[in-house]
């Protein structure tokens, strides 16, 4: 395991890494976390995730998420790009008006058949722009407790 967190330099941009082993394959962790409207299921700052568009192979590439903080509710798109060959995928996301407020990219690389190391990487633009629910929720090592709320739901119920 290892995060890694740096500010861009208006302090705007928070960019994060961790890595993490996963007892699970690699192919069976990248087609679970492509299953995108089962990501509330592990991720319980969701609400719902619902599919928008689809690319020719029937994945999704734009997928509308509902956050739910205390109060209220945020939704967003995600668009996808998909690296099948590499069971890699990266994305960003934007608030209306189309400023982008989120990337990323997770890989999954086999270790061997029962075991595969995901490695995450995102950059969140924290800015007036956001709700500061949202600003705020990403102060503690979002990238760290996503892919730990991943590898637990893999692992016992995925």
């Amino acid at each position: 395991m290892s995060p890694s967190h740096t500010y861009g330099p208006d302090n705007q941009w928070r960019r994060e890494t961790y890595d993490l082993v996963v007892a699970q394959s690699a192919d069976r962790c990248f087609a679970l976390f492509t299953d995108f409207e089962r990501t509330p299921q592990w991720l319980v700052e969701l609400r719902s995730a619902r599919a928008r568009t689809f690319d020719d192979d029937g994945r999704a590439v734009v997928v509308d998420y509902m956050a739910a903080p205390v109060r209220g509710g945020y939704t967003y798109p995600m668009h996808y790009v998909y690296d099948p060959a590499g069971l890699g995928l990266s994305w960003h996301g934007e608030v209306q008006g189309g400023a982008r407020i989120i990337e990323g990219v997770v890989r999954f690389d086999a270790l061997d058949g029962a075991r595969c190391q995901m490695h995450y990487e995102t950059a969140i633009r924290l800015s007036g722009e956001m709700p500061g629910w949202f600003r705020n929720s990403q102060q503690d090592r979002p990238a760290e407790q996503l892919c730990r709320a991943f590898k637990r739901w893999v692992e016992s119920a995925g």
